[in-house]
């Protein structure tokens, strides 16, 4: 996606104060290399990124690897979905090989798109908790919106990018990856 047209139609998306408290606890856990093992994190992942900052509604009876894939939400009746696949920080690139036994699942990215499309979702997110790759299935895999998290330090735009790019209210709800990528390709941004 096109930087400048991201800025543009992010600039809009109110940021609340358990959004941002949650960004900087994320944030001082990445810096002090506590998020590297994968499935020890993926309660801290649920509760702070996908529900504090992104607006996913995590039950209490949650329950994890639902048809392979860490984490998955639908809308109301069952369609617009996303999976997200999740590694730990240590896990430093998300399009390298990793040692599966099947050449589908030979990179985290290729893991992803694999239960994606298995389980009929339109996108995917892959994550090593600092790193957010948005894959949307009707484009391919090649085609995708790449995220460091820690560029948030430095520019507070970049959480209101990261909450309109990867939140279920735009991802699942109003369809606003459709727009944006309407707005890139067919009018340069405008």
């Amino acid at each position: 996606f096109n930087d400048k047209t991201i800025q543009r139609l992010c600039s809009n998306i109110p940021i609340t104060k358990k959004q941002n408290d949650s960004t900087y606890q994320w944030i001082q856990w990445i810096d002090t290399g506590l998020l590297e093992d994968e499935v020890e994190n993926y309660p801290q992942f649920a509760f702070y990124i996908l529900q504090n900052i992104l607006g996913y509604k995590i039950k209490k009876e949650w329950k994890l690897n639902k048809g392979k894939i860490e984490f998955s939400f639908r809308n109301s009746v069952g369609e617009k979905g996303v999976g997200i696949e999740v590694k730990g920080t240590s896990c430093r690139n998300l399009f390298a090989p990793q040692r599966r036994e099947k050449p589908e699942h030979g990179t985290p990215i290729k893991q992803l798109w694999s239960y994606i499309g298995d389980n009929d979702f339109d996108y995917g997110i892959c994550t090593n908790y600092q790193y957010f790759v948005l894959i949307d299935r009707s484009k391919g895999s090649s085609k995708y919106h790449f995220f460091d998290f820690l560029e948030i330090k430095n520019n507070k735009d970049k959480l209101k990018e990261f909450i309109a790019i990867f939140s279920k209210e735009n991802i699942i709800d109003n369809g606003f990856i459709p727009k944006l990528y309407f707005k890139i390709v067919y009018t340069n941004g405008n």
